[in-house]
């Protein structure tokens, strides 16, 4: 008897075909993103292309969602750096979004150089542990 898709088990085969529906979906937003800067080469990134190719009113909304999205996921991400720290170190997590918190805004003020040698330490440092 063969198990739907909606299981609470799910099988190899749905997970392959989620991946690959939200896989297809993304590089189609990507390659569309592609073909507008080969098309028009803007400096700006995508809140560029939707002034030029719609609006200026939707380059504007897109700006905001972006801000909105990073004030939202920023202090997500130092809690979760937080709570994966907890489970080695027992100190308060205060401590912890503090000193990631600083860190990030001290790497990003750095120039891109040095942003990026810090990017390369870091994936070393965490390829180092899966291997």
């Amino acid at each position: 008897m063969t198990e739907p898709l909606s299981s609470s088990h799910p099988s190899l085969t749905s997970n392959s075909l989620g991946y690959l529906f939200v896989g297809l979906l993304c590089a189609g937003v990507v390659l569309a993103i592609a073909e507008l800067s080969a098309l028009v080469p803007l400096s700006g990134g995508i809140i560029r292309h939707a002034e030029y190719f719609v609006d200026p009113a939707l380059s504007f909304a897109i700006g905001w969602n972006q801000v909105y999205s990073d004030m939202v996921s920023i202090p997500a991400e130092l809690v979760a750096a937080a709570i994966l720290i907890e489970y080695w170190k027992t100190l308060n997590n205060a401590i912890w979004i503090t000193l990631f918190g600083a860190l990030f805004v001290i790497s990003s003020l750095f120039f891109v150089r040095v942003y990026g040698e810090l990017g390369l330490f870091a994936t070393a440092y965490n390829r180092s542990f899966l291997s």
